[in-house]
């Protein structure tokens, strides 16, 4: 289950299967939940959309903390990055009403909940993940396809087993319902 999550998540947050772990890694001995980490770059990545598509509060959101979301070629940046980028803006703001403020613009209203992750910047960041993956603590993306295409395979046999199962039991129910009800009166 946890590959075939680990897929899933990664699509709906834009990261890689590898950068998703790590930074859940990282997220966690922070002391952020997964979901709630899952949440936020699900929310990060919208607010991103709207800042590509020219929504001027998006756009505001990263301006204010000195972030380009455009390379020099004119593409997005991925959020993998830019999450690193905002970990070492969030470095510098000493108010800790202004990290809250600019979490919530950025995150959603569990941005508040990323702060402890994000205050000590990028660097603090890429040590969590450089453990995890030299602890051996990081799937590749492959395994997560193979997983996630194993799950998604026990689903569908054990949906047709209970169709089927089904199909058998009908037919008998009526002298199975006679039988539990001569048992009940016993």
């Amino acid at each position: 289950q946890v590959g075939d999550r680990l897929d899933k998540v990664a699509i709906q947050t834009g990261l890689s299967v590898e950068q998703l772990q790590a930074l859940q890694f990282a997220a966690s001995q922070s002391g952020v939940a997964t979901e709630t980490f899952n949440s936020s770059m699900n929310k990060f990545n919208r607010i991103l959309g709207e800042a590509a598509d020219g929504i001027p509060k998006a756009q505001e959101s990263y301006k204010n903390l000195g972030i380009q979301i455009r390379k020099d070629d004119g593409s997005l940046k991925n959020s993998a990055t830019l999450l690193l980028e905002v970990a070492d803006a969030f470095k510098d703001i000493e108010d800790p009403a202004m990290k809250a403020k600019k979490a919530t613009d950025l995150f959603g209203r569990a941005g508040i909940d990323l702060i402890p992750m994000l205050q000590n910047g990028a660097d603090d960041i890429l040590t969590f993940e450089s453990r995890l993956r030299d602890a051996g603590g990081v799937m590749n993306e492959a395994a997560t396809k193979d997983i996630a295409a194993f799950n998604d395979s026990l689903d569908l046999l054990s949906r047709v087993t209970l169709v089927n199962f089904s199909k058998i039991l009908v037919p008998i129910l009526p002298a199975l319902t006679v039988m539990a009800g001569r048992i009940g009166t016993r």
